[in-house]
């Protein structure tokens, strides 16, 4: 099970930049620097393979598991969350990835309305119904196991 740090954070634009796996970006003002917050640039920096890195980098800050040991243990996982109904809107979590078994998903907003936290707490019930098992025993006893789920709302 993965814990939540109790600690003063840094700040992640004090690191180091990389270069590796950038993409070009529009014509930018001298300074101007897009906000992480920015739907676009936080699916390009973290719904990609070839760059675990920085998700991982920022998940090091917030859970009580080094950026190493998340590196190797950070996996990708399918964002789009099941319907409960037939015509119910597509939903997707903005980022969502497994780290020994537990589900962590990262919700960017550009508010913090009360809406938009319901509406993130739907999402992080979702994604622990949908990882809910049932397992018999040996002794013919069902087991229901549950999964643990993490959510990161940056508003």
């Amino acid at each position: 099970m993965l814990r939540v740090k109790e600690k003063d954070f840094k700040k992640l634009h004090d690191l180091k930049l990389l270069r590796d796996y950038s993409i070009e970006l529009g014509e930018i003002k001298e300074g101007e620097k897009i906000s992480i917050l920015s739907d676009s640039m936080m699916k390009t920096m973290f719904q990609n393979e070839n760059r675990l890195k920085y998700s991982a980098k920022l998940l090091s800050y917030y859970l009580d598991i080094s950026f190493e040991e998340l590196l190797q243990n950070i996996h990708l996982s399918k964002n789009e969350l099941d319907k409960e109904k037939e015509k119910d809107l597509n939903r997707r979590g903005d980022y969502v990835a497994l780290i020994h078994g537990s589900s962590v998903n990262i919700e960017v907003n550009n508010n913090g309305s009360l809406e938009t936290l319901e509406r993130n707490m739907e999402y992080a019930h979702r994604l622990y119904a949908r990882k809910v098992k049932r397992k018999s025993k040996n002794d013919s006893k069902e087991e229901i196991v549950y999964t643990q789920v993490i959510q990161l709302n940056l508003n």
